[in-house]
């Protein structure tokens, strides 16, 4: 086994396979008709799909860099975690489900697999979850106001139940799957990893095991500053969002790595464990800010277990978005976007325009 390197950023997923800190990459796996397939899209759409990233980050899926006490992964692609518990964990707290239903992406709705996972669905639990995601259906976004701004959602998920024959729909809710951006790119790293496949074929991963330097080529690390700017305040109006109308609630799904690369810009709070992988601000009450079904998962890839494909595990989930308690600029900037609620309930009838009229022309 060849030791990790201390310094230096690896791409450390490769078509969902490891290969960093450890190669455990199965050689089969990207051989013949399986090269260049995602097994996650494949997964999810029940047949086998092509990675969608460009040529510069092709199968790239995580890469492992030093975080703020140790070497950690960070999601490059939110496909990665498409099909995983985070998904179904997820629906379950929007909905309030008492059973772990499968949400089914909208985009294959119209062969056979997509409808008969809907209708087998139905008939075991009474309801199932369909879901929007910019390669599974579309992304579905609200145009900007004068008094809000314009939103995208990475994940849309809808419930479906069936009266007297008919199909309704539902409530709604959202799935934010955060990722990290990187400065630079990984096309060095990715055309090391192309060439030295043609090259290796079968041998492949005993190669790599040998040349760990392939995977780290002019990577440069996160952009950890930039990626919270960008996304944070837009989450909170997202968790706000999920007391109007139809809207059932909001998840933020958020890897250990960028979690803890956040503390600092939150002020650091003190937390306190609650049970099992709940956790909550201490000294707070963890009840429902203003209404609001909004959660944070906290969920890291399991790069210590030997097999191939990192199982994903949830380390912690919060309750009621613990930052709109902090005493910190961030919850200074929630109370104004939350005096706005007019703005809330415009926000909320677009979305609702916005989204029955994409369900409408995905079917």
């Amino acid at each position: 086994m060849t030791a990790p390197q201390q310094r230096g950023n690896y791409i450390s997923e490769w078509f969902g396979q490891r290969t960093y800190p450890d190669v455990r990459l199965d050689d089969k796996a990207l051989s013949g008709t399986n090269w260049g397939a995602c097994p996650f899209l494949s997964e999810v759409k029940r047949q086998r799909t092509q990675c969608i990233k460009n040529e510069n980050a092709f199968g790239v899926c995580t890469i492992n860099s030093v975080g703020i006490d140790s070497r950690r992964d960070w999601l490059v692609c939110p496909y990665r975690v498409i099909d995983s518990d985070i998904v179904k964990a997820g629906c379950e707290a929007i909905f309030q489900a008492s059973a772990s239903i499968t949400p089914i992406p909208v985009s294959i709705l119209d062969d056979k697999n997509g409808s008969g996972a809907l209708e087998a669905g139905l008939a075991k639990n009474q309801r199932v979850f369909v879901f929007f995601q910019d390669k599974l259906g579309g992304e579905i976004s609200i145009s900007g106001t004068s008094a809000s701004p314009e939103i995208a959602f990475d994940v849309t998920v809808v419930e479906i139940t069936k009266t007297k024959g008919a199909l309704r729909v539902g409530r709604y809710g959202f799935i934010e799957i955060q990722t990290m951006d990187f400065h630079g790119s990984y096309k060095h790293a990715v055309s090391n990893l192309r060439d030295a496949y043609r090259l290796h074929k079968r041998g492949f991963s005993k190669a790599l095991a040998k040349n760990l330097s392939w995977m780290s080529e002019d990577v440069e690390g996160p952009n950890i500053a930039n990626v919270f700017k960008r996304t944070f305040y837009q989450t909170l109006l997202k968790f706000e969002l999920s007391k109007e109308g139809a809207a059932a609630g909001t998840i933020l799904a958020i890897p250990k790595s960028v979690w803890e690369s956040w503390q600092p810009f939150l002020g650091r709070p003190e937390i306190e464990h609650v049970a099992g992988v709940n956790y909550r601000i201490k000294g707070s009450d963890n009840t429902h800010y203003h209404g609001t079904n909004a959660w944070i998962y906290v969920f890291e890839l399991d790069s210590q277990k030997p097999v191939s494909i990192s199982p994903l595990n949830i380390v912690a989930r919060y309750e009621s978005a613990p930052p709109i308690s902090w005493s910190t600029p961030s919850s200074t900037c929630l109370r104004i976007c939350c005096t706005g609620q007019g703005a809330m309930t415009l926000c909320s009838k677009e979305f609702d325009r916005e989204f029955r009229k994409s369900f409408r022309g995905s079917k």
